[in-house]
């Protein structure tokens, strides 16, 4: 299964720094504007939310040809009928 999901590495290793600047810069913004305190779940947790996000925007920037769906009029629907109506 794992074997359908599209990666492109080139893609995804210049998105996760980038998250992970960004986040920190949240963290930094949280502490000193707010005063919020960090706990030790907040590295972890961001750590693992920072890494699915990073995946998702590389989704985002894959171009369609890499989801192997050339085809983009038929979405299924075409090939339906209304159903008959009883006499």
């Amino acid at each position: 299964m794992l074997k359908n999901l599209p990666f492109e590495r080139r893609i995804f290793w210049k998105v996760l720094p980038t998250v992970y600047v960004l986040v920190v810069v949240g963290w930094v913004v949280a502490v000193r504007v707010f005063g919020y305190e960090m706990t030790s779940a907040d590295y972890g947790g961001s750590f693992i939310a920072s890494t699915l996000f990073s995946y998702l925007l590389h989704l985002w920037l894959l171009p369609p040809e890499a989801f192997g769906d050339d085809d983009d009029t038929d979405d299924g629907l075409a090939d339906r009928s209304p159903p008959d109506e009883p006499t």
